[in-house]
């Protein structure tokens, strides 16, 4: 479904003219207090008629066609005035207005779409359908995470152990336990380990064999491009330090340091290894800083009146950093997706329809950021792009976390 802000002069019907769309589908799916009063710089979910046409099939029930195709029910019963209890009947068709983006890629992301069970689901924006990856290891804090080369997740369970899962088989590998549950980690660049953090520790464990070598005291791990060194932070009395180390604990290095006793985490180094981006969060403000390797020469990224950013990610070419920014609107604090350069400087805000402090994930192309949204009752995944409306792509449960690879997910849905 589109997302759509309401401009000065325009009604639910002008809308609907324009967009492709109808009153009753606009109506299905915002649950507005008086649809005949829309505000100016309000959002509004817009579903579009397209010639998507789907057969009931024996066994079907629209709330089975729903999930499938990632649409709220009334939606698809606004689309086909369909009236409760919305009884269908095998070989009847159904026009579903249904919305795909032309980009590649298959994002992994944290839901609730399965009876409220939190686990990792997923979705190509480009195919029809979400797939459930795994069963019963998911928490509202889970995150889960490409390796790489997009054959495997690896994600932190509820109980503080981490899991590696394979994409095409759905096993899932214990690897290490004594974890907390926001146990920050990331996959070295060859597929084969995982750096994590453990009660201040900073661990290399093997993906195939659960290994583990201790590499050194700190927090935040990240991989620099060629995967032989780790970026990480460490408390000092000075502020946060900010170092790299060899994966076999050697060579170790400071940057820079952070002044502030707030912590540093969320490290994302740019594609060239010549940057690393960061959060500073303390309990007045949060900012999106970039620390240059060579130099230890740090920029700072505009605040918001809020003043606080959240999750820091590279363009797959380097060249943009995004974020989650919070603005404050009539309504209340919201996230906008906020785009600068690589010393800091405010580009563009692509969006402020994002769920405040969630994670964002870049399309592999470039051409898209994922995340969620909160303008329905429950978090939902969109895409935005620049020059683009946003699309929400979800409707069912909580969805949160997104994280993309670049190959499609397969085809195999389920509702």
């Amino acid at each position: 479904m589109l997302i759509y802000t309401v401009q000065p002069g325009d009604t639910i019907f002008r809308i609907a003219m324009r967009l492709g769309s109808t009153v009753e589908l606009i109506l299905a799916a915002n649950q507005l207090p008086n649809p005949n009063q829309i505000m100016p710089g309000q959002k509004l979910l817009v579903p579009v008629l397209t010639g998507t046409v789907v057969r009931v099939q024996p066994g079907d029930s629209l709330f089975r066609i729903a999930q499938r195709f990632d649409l709220p029910v009334e939606v698809i019963a606004a689309a086909n005035n369909l009236t409760p209890p919305y009884v269908i009947v095998p070989g009847q068709t159904l026009q579903i207005p249904l919305i795909l983006v032309n980009t590649k890629g298959c994002i992994a992301y944290q839901s609730t779409r399965a009876n409220g069970v939190w686990d990792t689901w997923l979705r190509s924006p480009s195919q029809v359908g979400s797939t459930r990856l795994t069963f019963n290891l998911g928490g509202p804090a889970t995150v889960p995470t490409w390796s790489p080369d997009g054959s495997q997740v690896a994600l932190v369970s509820p109980g503080g152990t981490l899991y590696v899962v394979d994409a095409t088989t759905r096993q899932s590998r214990m690897l290490l336990g004594g974890l907390g549950e926001f146990a920050e980690f990331a996959w070295a660049p060859d597929n084969q380990s995982i750096a994590v953090t453990v009660l201040g520790q900073i661990i290399l464990v093997n993906a195939q064999m659960g290994a583990t070598s201790f590499v050194t005291n700190g927090e935040a791990p990240a991989f620099l491009p060629g995967g032989n060194a780790i970026i990480f932070t460490r408390a000092a009395s000075n502020g946060q330090q900010l170092l790299t180390v060899n994966v076999d604990g050697t060579n170790q290095r400071l940057i820079t340091t952070i002044s502030g006793p707030d912590p540093v985490s969320q490290l994302n180094v740019d594609p060239s290894g010549q940057l690393v981006a960061l959060m500073q969060s303390g309990p007045e403000k949060s900012i999106v800083l970039i620390a240059e390797l060579a130099s230890g020469r740090v920029f700072t990224t505009p605040l918001t009146v809020v003043g606080r950013d959240f999750f820091p990610r590279w363009s797959p070419d380097g060249q943009t950093l995004a974020y989650n920014s919070t603005i404050e609107q009539p309504t209340g604090l919201t996230g906008q997706i906020r785009l600068v350069d690589r010393q800091g400087n405010l580009l563009t805000d692509l969006t402020d329809t994002a769920c405040l402090g969630e994670r964002i994930a870049w399309s592999p192309d470039g051409q898209y950021i994922s995340y969620p949204n909160c303008l329905s009752r429950l978090p939902q995944i969109s895409l935005v792009g620049l020059h683009r409306s946003p699309v929400q792509i979800t409707a069912h449960g909580i969805n949160v976390h997104p994280n993309w690879r670049f190959q499609n997910c397969a085809a195999n849905s389920a509702p």
